[in-house]
């Protein structure tokens, strides 16, 4: 018998109540339950960006310290030789008898210099970040000091262009009008050679710019390798228990319904009863290790590329504590989804895989959302006196039920959109083929009865036939009997007209006998 509308309504409806059992389970243990417990999500993610330490945004207790070395009045003492170090290179470059601003032989009062200045330097964040070390909770800066004072980036010059240079780039010095004369840059008030500037800057530049860069490598390459095996690990455990605890809990929730609802054992019995329900849960969740398996490396390898992308995302942009969850917990759907729409199953079409796809998609857009409004729910309850104690323990609670439920209703949504886009025309041939199997149905029904009513007078015409068939036993007897009275008659006819006969002799005798007496009388 095909299902009526109400009945597949009624079908619908009921997937939906489970998934949304479903939905709520899984959220409350995943993003709401056990995300909390296992990770510690920080503003800016596990590795400070140069974008982040510019704003003290910074991931570890280290580059907080270089951060407040950075942000300390600014002390030129903290990278400048000592003076027999300084008196050593400025002595060897004017050995060389050569200006290396203008180009041209050294004047009598010639300074040594340098050519990116120390301010320049001690203020750069990228700089204290790469090359700044902290050793037993003291910041170090000697890293920088060389790197400034390297032979690479000291000039010798004559006193006055070090002295109307300052502390400036010299190139920008070098392009700058003069303070002296408004009309003429530094460059043509002094003479300086700009090929040779130019030069000397690039290599200062390039100089400082590989010594920074690979030491920023070579910390932030080993901090995401670090943390992002960390959040891997992290994440494929969670993963993996998500599936485990939601099994369970699945499991206990729906023998305790039907529990409840066959009624409780008798106390002899109902441990034994309790123990077989816990068996059958136990059973149950076994099964789902080979997918609690594959989601422990899923999981890895999304937790991985989650802390690889947060910190993509904050060199450019800084990324708050609950974004850096929602980055995690969302790449991992961005990539079930992706997953699922690329390499459908062999049991799938590719249409419900782009419909599996999106529901999926939909419940990363929800789940972030309610990580958005987790905080201010907890600090919403916080100003009820009652629940502030229960605050940061009840609100995941209640936001990963409305996740949950607000997740199957939209996937809910999403199957009838479905149904009614892609599948244009076939819930109205499916609605005809029901009334269609209603009509063959009431058809099938009248032929039954139809049949039914045959059968019964097939019944009755076999009666008929064998009343018949004595009737006509009877008639053959009345038959026969009739021939034999015939007979019986023909005889009897017979004798009676021989009776007739010899009666008419016997009269014709007697009257002839009369009319001899009649004679005999009238002749006496």
């Amino acid at each position: 018998m095909a299902p009526s509308n109400m009945q597949l309504k009624q079908q619908r409806l009921d997937a939906l109540f489970e998934e949304c059992q479903q939905h709520v389970f899984s959220q409350i243990i995943g993003p709401f339950g056990l995300s909390p417990a296992m990770f510690a999500d920080k503003a800016g993610g596990n590795v400070t960006t140069v974008q982040n330490f510019e704003k003290g945004i910074v991931a570890t207790e280290s580059d907080k310290a270089l951060h407040d070395s950075l942000t300390e009045a600014y002390d030129r003492s903290k990278y400048e030789l000592s003076q027999k170090e300084w008196a050593i290179k400025r002595d060897e470059r004017i050995a060389r008898g050569v200006d290396e601003y203008t180009n041209e032989a050294l004047s009598a009062k010639p300074e040594l210099d340098h050519f990116i200045p120390i301010k320049e330097v001690a203020t750069n964040a990228k700089m204290h970040l790469a090359l700044g070390e902290v050793k037993d909770g003291k910041v170090s800066v000697e890293k920088i000091k060389a790197l400034v004072n390297d032979d690479v980036n000291l000039a010798v010059t004559d006193i006055s262009i070090n002295r109307s240079k300052k502390d400036h780039d010299a190139k920008e010095w070098s392009e700058k009008a003069s303070t002296a004369d408004a009309e003429k840059s530094n460059a043509e008030r002094f003479a300086i050679d700009p090929d040779a500037v130019a030069k000397k800057h690039a290599e200062s530049k390039e100089k400082f710019e590989g010594e920074t860069n690979s030491a920023m490598f070579k910390k932030q390459g080993g901090e995401l390798l670090k943390t992002g095996a960390k959040q891997a690990l992290a994440m494929g455990l969670r993963q993996s228990l998500g599936i485990l605890l939601t099994e369970l809990v699945n499991g206990l929730f729906n023998e305790f319904k039907i529990m409840i609802k066959e009624g409780f054992a008798l106390a002899e019995n109902m441990l034994a009863d309790i123990g077989e329900r816990l068996g059958r849960v136990a059973r149950s969740v076994t099964k789902k290790l080979p997918d609690a398996f594959s989601a422990l490396f899923e999981g890895g390898a999304s937790g991985f590329m989650s802390n690889l992308l947060t910190f993509v995302i904050n060199s450019f942009v800084s990324t708050g504590e609950k974004l850096v969850r929602v980055i995690r917990d969302g790449l991992l759907g961005l990539f079930k989804a992706f997953k699922l729409i690329a390499f459908p199953p062999k049991h799938i079409s590719q249409s419900d895989a782009a419909q599996q796809g999106l529901k999926i998609l939909t419940t990363v857009v929800i789940t972030s959302l309610g990580v958005m409004i987790e905080q201010s729910a907890i600090t919403f309850m916080a100003t009820i006196p009652f629940l502030k104690p229960l605050a940061d323990i009840v609100a995941p609670v209640l936001v990963g039920i409305m996740v949950g439920l607000l997740s199957a209703v939209v996937a809910y949504q999403i199957d009838r959109l479905f149904d009614a886009c892609t599948n244009a025309g076939d819930e109205r041939r499916l609605d005809e083929l029901i009334k269609d199997s209603q009509r063959i149905e009431a058809f099938a029904t009248a032929m039954e009865e139809q049949i039914g009513f045959s059968l019964a007078n097939l019944n009755n015409y076999a009666t008929s036939i064998e009343l018949y068939k004595d009737i006509g036993a009877s008639f053959g007897s009345a038959s026969n009997d009739a021939n034999l009275m015939r007979l019986s008659l023909e005889a009897s006819n017979a004798e009676m007209a021989l009776q007739i006969e010899s009666t008419t002799a016997t009269v014709a005798y007697i009257e002839s006998s009369q009319l001899e007496i009649e004679r005999f009388l009238k002749h006496m």
